[in-house]
């Protein structure tokens, strides 16, 4: 009698197993290498990103920077010169262009304040009323100021800085006329 050849089915059926192994794992090195695609492609995007926001940084700096020039050289621009009435703080100046809305405090030395309160910049008029131009939050390392205010102002004869929550007048650390 014939006998069917066990070696030929044994041969087979262990072929099989050794090719679904191999399949297995090149799907698991495709599935790898697509994960690895993925993670260099969101890092470069990543990367992009902050160059973006590092030029975009830069050119608002740099268009502060010419605005500053370009106010201070107005006509209409009055500089006036702070005295400091707390020993701590030395003595600044404030730039001032009512037509445009805008200033700039001159001052080294001014440090955070505590809690993060900010120093409140004050118009006052020939009436004596107080109107807030501006808050500034100081930070280390930094000297100007430049500041916008949004409504028309009377016109302005004197100017107190605050720190804090204070108002016109109460605990000014800077005060200045205009001459």
């Amino acid at each position: 009698m014939d006998r069917p050849d066990k070696s030929s089915d044994e041969s087979r059926g262990q072929s099989s197993p050794s090719w679904a192994g191999v399949l297995v794992l090149y799907c698991l090195a495709a599935g790898l290498m697509a994960a690895m695609l993925e993670m260099e492609r969101s890092q470069y995007a990543a990367e992009r990103d902050h160059a973006r926001l590092t030029a975009t940084s830069y050119a608002l700096a740099e268009a502060r920077q010419e605005d500053l020039g370009r106010n201070l050289s107005d006509g209409q621009t009055r500089i006036i010169h702070l005295t400091a009435t707390e020993p701590k703080f030395l003595a600044g100046a404030l730039a001032l262009n009512e037509s445009l809305h805008w200033g700039a405090l001159f001052c080294d030395g001014l440090g955070p304040r505590d809690m993060g309160q900010p120093f409140k910049i004050w118009s006052i008029g020939a009436g004596g009323a107080a109107t807030q131009l501006s808050e500034i939050r100081p930070a280390p390392g930094v000297s100007v100021y430049p500041f916008e205010w949004a409504s028309d102002v009377s016109p302005i004869q004197r100017v107190e800085i605050t720190a804090g929550s204070g108002a016109a007048g109460a605990a000014a650390i800077f005060s200045g006329s205009l001459q």
